[in-house]
């Protein structure tokens, strides 16, 4: 727990919030410094008041259109990779998909987003941000991307093959978009 405060006190937080834009590219060795930002991101945002830092110091509002940019391409290589009815085929498109690194930088995304967003306020300048980063994930058009993602994975999947994580993070956001804030 110390060292999870500490973290916030040295700037961590603030860095890896500046360094996620930075990171967030096309390129492969871009893509796994973004999955290890993501990794320890979540680590440190298991603590509430990171949790707090985090959303009072406007942090988050950079990374929502990462998390738009991140679905949009997982969505399309998603798409090209099940081009067969296949159900085999489907199942192995999942795994090329969720293997391919952009299903753990989208699942950080989307946990992080969720995270923030679901946070218990403490006071009302506190839930004023919230609606304001609400605001922001509908004009990304988060939650037309998170249909389409749910799109992907509206046939049969092969029996005992679990769903992607993907759609497990996604539920959870539109869980956490449509509740009371607070309730959580």
């Amino acid at each position: 727990d110390l060292e999870l405060h500490a973290s916030r006190q040295v700037g961590l937080l603030d860095f890896i919030a500046s360094a996620l834009p930075a990171s967030h590219t096309s390129k492969p060795g871009a893509c796994e410094v973004t999955v290890y930002l993501l990794r320890l991101l979540r680590v440190l945002l298991s603590l509430p008041a990171n949790r707090t830092y985090f959303l009072v110091q406007n942090l988050l509002p950079p990374i929502i259109p990462m998390l738009s940019a991140s679905l949009e391409n997982y969505i399309k290589v998603a798409a090209s990779n099940s081009g067969s009815s296949n159900l085999l085929s489907n199942k192995t498109s999942i795994e090329n998909t969720e293997s391919s690194g952009s299903g753990e930088v989208l699942d950080g995304f989307l946990w992080t987003v969720t995270m923030i967003v679901g946070h218990v306020h403490i006071n009302d300048e506190q839930l004023q941000m919230q609606g304001g980063l609400i605001e922001l994930i509908v004009a990304y058009q988060i939650i037309h991307r998170l249909r389409d993602l749910f799109a992907l994975y509206d046939r049969p999947q092969v029996e005992g093959s679990p769903l992607p994580s993907s759609i497990l993070f996604g539920l959870n956001l539109l869980s956490v978009l449509t509740s009371k804030p607070g309730n959580l």
